[in-house]
C-alpha cells in the first residue's frame, strides 16, 4: 500500500506543476493512478491472450453489457481510489508522509515514469507486435 500511496504523491507533484490545474491537481491524481490500475488489469488477459497464442477479443466486438460492467468497474475504482488517497484528510496525511523525502524525490519519480511507461507499453506492444492465431 506504500507504494500505492507513493505513486499517487508523485502524481500529485507532476499534476501540480501544470499551473492551470493546481486546484484540482489531488484528483487529477485520482484519475490517473485509476486509470494506470485500470490498463494494468486490462492487460493481464492481454498478456495470457499473447503468451499462449489464443485469439483476441477486442472491444469493439464485446456486448453492451461487457462495456457498462467494465465503464461501472472504472468508476467504482475511481470512487475508491478517491476515498483511500484523495480526500482532504487522506490526502494531507499523504503529502506530510513524503514531503519529508525531499532528497530521494527524484529517484521516485523516475520509479514513477518508468513504472507509467511500462504499464502504457505492455499493451500497446501487445496490440501492435503480436499476431495470435485467428
Amino acid at each position: 500500500m506504500r507504494f500505492y500511496r507513493l505513486l499517487y504523491y508523485n502524481l500529485f507533484k507532476i499534476w501540480l506543476k501544470r499551473k492551470n490545474e493546481v486546484n484540482i491537481a489531488h484528483i487529477n491524481s485520482v484519475i490517473s493512478i485509476t486509470l494506470l490500475v485500470c490498463v494494468n488489469l486490462l492487460s493481464i488477459p492481454l498478456i495470457l491472450m499473447a503468451l499462449f497464442n489464443l485469439k483476441l477479443s477486442f472491444l469493439p466486438e464485446a456486448d453492451l453489457s461487457m462495456k457498462i460492467n467494465l465503464a461501472v468497474g472504472m468508476i467504482t475504482l475511481g470512487i475508491i481510489n478517491y476515498f483511500i488517497l484523495g480526500r482532504k484528510k487522506q490526502h494531507i496525511k499523504i503529502v506530510k508522509e513524503f514531503s519529508s523525502y525531499k532528497e530521494d524525490y527524484g529517484k521516485t519519480k523516475l520509479y514513477t515514469i518508468i513504472y507509467i511507461t511500462i504499464t502504457l507499453l505492455i499493451p500497446l506492444y501487445i496490440l501492435l507486435f503480436t499476431s495470435p492465431n485467428k
